[in-house]
């Protein structure tokens, strides 16, 4: 038992040190999604969504933006989040500027109805809530968010809806909505798409749509990759998303 909890301790311990630390997971988000889905990690399994191949133009900025994520499965329908994101600015951003992490934070996700994505029949749903943290060269505060998740899976289609709201690290409101859709589960390389609406209140207005793929190589090794292109406020966005995530037994 001594030995089960101490595999646990280092386990925790090294998914909060790569999330405070930016250090190379999967998205508070499914890739290569900004949302998620209504499933967990297995109780004792740690899911790295890494995203080095991260891209963002916004306005006459350029960045290298990799995504750090991990899923720990704590308990049966239960996962601990933990997530990171650096933003290191192109050649023509100036001196001045400086590496950013961003998107901070720590949350807890539970499956509180069991459906088709866990072999069940009918819609499955889930809750995701945590604390947004301060970032690097970016918002000082802490903020929250909370927000249901509903997914419905047949052979051909799946659906995952998201329903979020909650405070920013700089005070403000935010509500969000994704809908993310995704082809065939049995094709080698499925499509997928998400279209999601933010409003941060008195700050910004952004709507985006992505278009990509999912390619599951192994059962614990899946390839993704995506292209996001939004508004925000009226100013363009472009993102290159490219990555994977890797399931890893942790303890039984």
């Amino acid at each position: 038992m001594f030995e089960s909890f101490a595999a646990r301790s280092r386990a925790l311990a090294i998914a909060l040190g790569c999330a405070i630390f930016g250090v190379q997971r999967p998205a508070q988000a499914y890739r290569p999604f900004d949302a998620t889905d209504a499933s967990v990690a297995e109780r004792g399994a740690l899911e790295l969504e890494l995203g080095p191949g991260g891209y963002l133009h916004s306005g006459h900025r350029s960045y290298y933006a990799p995504t750090e994520v991990l899923n720990l499965g704590i308990w049966n329908r239960w996962e601990l989040v933990l997530q990171g994101r650096e933003l290191v600015p192109g050649q023509m951003a100036g001196a001045s500027s400086r590496v950013s992490l961003v998107d901070t934070g720590v949350f807890v996700k539970h499956v509180f109805r069991e459906g088709s994505l866990q072999g069940n029949s009918g819609i499955s749903i889930a809750s995701e809530f945590g604390v947004l943290l301060p970032t690097i060269q970016d918002e000082r505060g802490v903020g929250f968010s909370d927000g249901l998740i509903f997914s419905e899976q047949i052979p051909a289609l799946s659906l995952h809806l998201n329903v979020e709201g909650g405070r920013t690290p700089a005070g403000n409101a935010d509500v969000f909505l994704s809908l993310i859709a995704e082809g065939p589960k049995a094709w080698p390389a499925r499509p997928v798409a998400e279209f999601f609406f933010d409003r941060e209140f008195d700050v910004h207005t952004e709507f985006s749509t992505l278009v990509g793929f999912i390619a599951p190589l192994s059962e614990r090794v899946t390839l993704d990759g995506g292209s996001r292109l939004a508004t925000l406020d009226g100013a363009l966005v472009f993102e290159g998303r490219a990555g994977l995530t890797w399931a890893i037994p942790v303890w039984h």
